[in-house]
């Protein structure tokens, strides 16, 4: 699909879902890690 950057979203799709364990993991680090020490 060379057309309007179709294959972006072909690259999104090949890299799985968002409830797969190992993204909800990384996810909740990165989130942590940006939030900062808790005080």
């Amino acid at each position: 699909m060379p057309f309007f950057g179709q294959e972006l979203f072909e690259q999104a799709q090949e890299k799985g879902e968002l409830s797969d364990d190992m993204y909800r993991e990384a996810l909740r680090i990165s989130q942590a890690t940006l939030a900062g020490p808790k005080v």
